[in-house]
């Protein structure tokens, strides 16, 4: 099976100060009042230096990562003129070592089947942006790819070792993109309840303000 990765971009941003980007870094890292630690804050994974890529991590420690970050690259923070950020919300079905993985669906206990998990709004977008706006044409694509003898692994249930792989997966395809070369940062949020997973960048911004 062809892995299938698709991107809901939600807006670019430019820094207006260091003050912003350190804010936003913290908020990055589980350590702002608007985004907190909780269990769930050691699946978020995060890259560094893209395209040579420094290193891949999970989040550990907010705290700890957050300080590492800064010391590697406080040097490039200050030039918050020359940076911008972005967000993208992730979807996908990927398959590894004979199981597929998705954050697609969820299973209805009662029922012992598996459900959309999308959004009507998520659904629309997918289906604009894919699949000529057919959503039916979508879901029932997706439903034949999770109704195989493979078995089917929820994103959220997936191990470390199996989450290092799509989540490198994931990233890769953003960055396949196009559009941005320099990416500074590149992490993860799968400790947002009530937020679909979703991926921020910090990078070169191509075009960059001249003073």
């Amino acid at each position: 099976m062809e892995d299938m990765i698709f991107a809901i971009g939600a807006g670019s941003q430019k820094f207006s100060s260091y003050g912003h980007v350190n804010n936003f870094i913290k908020y990055l890292f589980s350590c702002s009042g608007k985004h907190r630690e909780t269990e769930d804050t050691k699946k978020n994974f995060y890259l560094t230096n893209l395209p040579k890529i420094d290193g891949y991590h999970f989040v550990e420690s907010s705290d700890g990562a957050l300080s590492l970050f800064k010391k590697e690259n406080g040097e490039n923070l200050v030039k918050f003129s020359e940076l911008n950020n972005d967000l993208f919300y992730m979807f996908f079905l990927i398959e590894f070592e004979g199981k597929i993985y998705t954050n697609l669906y969820e299973y209805n206990k009662e029922q012992d089947i598996y459900d959309p998990a999308m959004s009507e709004d998520i659904a629309n977008k997918l289906s604009t942006g894919y699949f000529n706006g057919d959503t039916e044409a979508m879901l029932r694509l997706f439903g034949s790819m999770i109704e195989t003898e493979k078995d089917l692994v929820l994103f959220d249930a997936a191990k470390r070792r199996e989450r290092i792989i799509i989540e490198s997966k994931v990233h890769a395809k953003i960055h396949k993109m196009g559009g941005v070369d320099e990416v500074m940062l590149a992490i993860s949020h799968n400790d947002q309840q009530g937020s679909a997973y979703h991926i921020h960048r910090i990078y070169k911004d191509p075009e960059p303000d001249i003073f």
